[in-house]
């Protein structure tokens, strides 16, 4: 019987070439970045490295990139990030839908959105 997985959205099979570009990272270079000893030198060094390739493809400063360990760690980023510069230039408001993925929706509903909405900002 084949199997037929439908639910890429949430979870896709990694490629055996992005696999491959890991293993390194996975079995050698695996140390925190923020570390000062030798093997989370070569973690920051291959960290740096990634984001400059990165921005490279995106015609970006690599300063620009940032890397998230999933979906919703990126969107609570992403929402409070724009949360933040909107209203430097006085835009209070985040437009949602009932229907958001919970990560989006929990953001919204977070102790840094309520407190905007203590202040008259509405979060969503």
């Amino acid at each position: 019987m084949t199997t037929v997985y439908a639910d890429n959205a949430a979870t896709t099979q990694m490629s055996r070439t992005a696999i491959e570009a890991m293993l390194p990272y996975m079995e050698t270079i695996y140390g925190n970045p923020s570390s000062l000893h030798s093997v989370g030198q070569q973690a920051a060094e291959a960290l740096q490295s990634a984001r400059e390739r990165v921005a490279r493809c995106l015609n970006a400063s690599p300063r620009e990139i940032y890397f998230t360990s999933g979906g919703s760690e990126a969107d609570n980023q992403a929402i409070l990030s724009a949360a933040r510069l909107g209203e430097r230039k006085g835009k209070k408001h985040i437009i949602s839908t009932a229907f958001e993925h919970h990560a989006v929706l929990h953001t919204l509903e977070s102790p840094a959105a309520r407190d905007n909405k203590k202040e008259g900002r509405n979060a969503h």
